[in-house]
């Protein structure tokens, strides 16, 4: 057992003094060479404002820059806001808008830091929220509005500080239904169900079963001269949401 401890304790010793032999060798690579990645970009710009001449750096940002505008601005990571509060939100006579999706923001894969999100957010003076959706019929909106609603406007994401607001409809969301052959309108919100006898569905049955009960559904609708308006229903219509490209 102590020598099984000792190995584990070596290796990751090791491991950490590879990742900071690695680090310091990529970056003296990158100077002779005279290169620099946006995240060396990011990391100085950071590094910079935290030296001596940083307020002579903010000022000069400023002089050239009266506001900042950041869309998508739940994909912000820690360095890039340190940048953007201490050059723009803590000056008073300069401007700084976050335009985003907070839902968004609890999404790790995609690079997202909720909680750099809600620093953000919490720096905030005044909030606006989008109440209109643009894209989906007025069913559709409904079936969403009550599917999130049910769990409560401040516990819907599991996140504290993340709430559910309800949309509306758009005044034109109706106009171009999908519906099937004979005009027989679709429900826009569907949930499928798997029933096993045992009670459970593992990974491996998954993924060897829906794809092909997806792609049924599909040219299901395709064949049967489904529309969408006035218009048939095309392939490009479809899109299909999966955890990874495989």
């Amino acid at each position: 057992e102590t020598l099984s401890r000792l190995i584990d304790e070596y290796t990751t010793a090791h491991r950490l003094a590879f990742l900071r032999a690695a680090r310091e060798e990529l970056g003296r690579a990158k100077q002779e060479a005279k290169q620099q990645s946006y995240d060396d970009l990011i990391s100085r710009v950071a590094s910079a404002l935290e030296s001596p001449s940083g307020a002579a750096l903010a000022r000069s940002v400023r002089r050239r820059y009266r506001a900042a505008l950041i869309d998508e601005s739940q994909d912000t990571d820690p360095l890039q806001w340190k940048i953007f509060e201490r050059v723009f939100a803590s000056s008073q006579d300069h401007w700084l808008y976050l335009i985003g999706d907070p839902k968004q923001a609890i999404y790790a894969f995609r690079g997202a830091d909720v909680n750099t999100y809600l620093q953000a957010a919490a720096t905030a003076q005044h909030a606006y929220s989008l109440g209109t959706n643009w894209r989906s019929e007025s069913a559709l909106v409904g079936a969403v509005n009550a599917l999130f609603g049910a769990a409560g406007e401040n516990t819907a994401f599991l996140q504290e500080g993340i709430d559910f607001e309800p949309a509306q409809p758009g005044p034109r969301a109706d106009s171009e239904p999908l519906s099937l052959d004979r005009g027989q309108r679709l429900p826009p919100f569907q949930v499928w169900c798997w029933e096993e006898t045992n009670g459970t569905v593992s990974t491996g049955a998954a993924q060897r079963r829906l794809p092909g009960v997806v792609a049924t559904e599909i040219s299901r609708l395709l064949r049967n001269d489904s529309q969408l308006g006035r218009r048939r229903l095309q392939p490009r219509d479809m899109a299909i949401l999966v955890e990874s490209h495989r």
